[in-house]
């Protein structure tokens, strides 16, 4: 606002172009034959906060265990990651196949027909324990048109979540540990009829895990 004399003028507000977000990548999927649409778009990751990065982790993570594609299949139930401290056996039944076209996959475990199991990674600056991990990524999850039967802490200082889809089809698990700074989410996927055998597996899995160097998740 300025004077002139005994005039008094306000000078127009100058009108702000909002920048236009740019994404280096989106992940778009529908479960087959399921009523349920998940997408989500990466922003270069230096632009990307704690919690937005877990969203697309998570979500990413969700995704890649509702798809029905099946996965190839390895010549042994064991699994060594030459990256990061983890081994574990597939259960029996189910086909093992390393993982390395996703950042932060590195494994996936199929049952005929559309049951499948995922292990992810999510790197963390500062560490944060499973619960904190866990918690942070139920928002996402609800927004994503699933809805959450239980969240809680778990055994080895672990955060398991259940979830349904909108149609009560199809359940999900997901269990999170934290070894140092990095987060490990296991996810389970498969018909809701189903889900009890499914979890006798999901639950075998997770007892055969091991930290190499004696390595264990901190408490919650």
């Amino acid at each position: 606002m300025y004077s002139l004399g005994r005039q008094t003028t306000s000078l127009p507000p100058r009108a702000v172009k909002p920048r236009p977000i740019r994404y280096t990548t989106c992940v778009t999927a529908r479960v087959p034959k399921r009523r349920l649409l998940l997408r989500t778009c990466h922003r270069p990751v230096a632009s990307l906060g704690r919690s937005a990065l877990l969203a697309a982790s998570t979500l990413l993570s969700l995704v890649l265990s509702m798809l029905g594609a099946p996965a190839a299949r390895a010549e042994d139930r064991l699994f060594t990651s030459a990256r990061y401290p983890l081994r574990f056996s597939a259960p029996i039944g189910w086909q093992l196949s390393d993982q390395t076209g996703y950042p932060g996959l590195l494994a996936v475990l199929t049952q005929a027909p559309d049951a499948r199991i995922t292990v992810a990674t999510i790197r963390q600056q500062p560490p944060r324990t499973a619960s904190q991990l866990g918690l942070d990524s139920l928002a996402g999850l609800r927004t994503y048109g699933l809805q959450i039967i239980r969240s809680e802490p778990a055994p080895r200082g672990g955060f398991v979540i259940d979830a349904v889809t909108p149609d009560g089809q199809r359940r999900l698990r997901q269990m999170y540990l934290v070894v140092g700074e990095v987060g490990y989410v296991f996810t389970l996927a498969g018909p809701a009829k189903r889900f009890v055998e499914l979890q006798r597996s999901f639950d075998e899995l997770l007892r055969d895990v091991t930290f190499e160097k004696g390595s264990t998740p901190p408490a919650t």
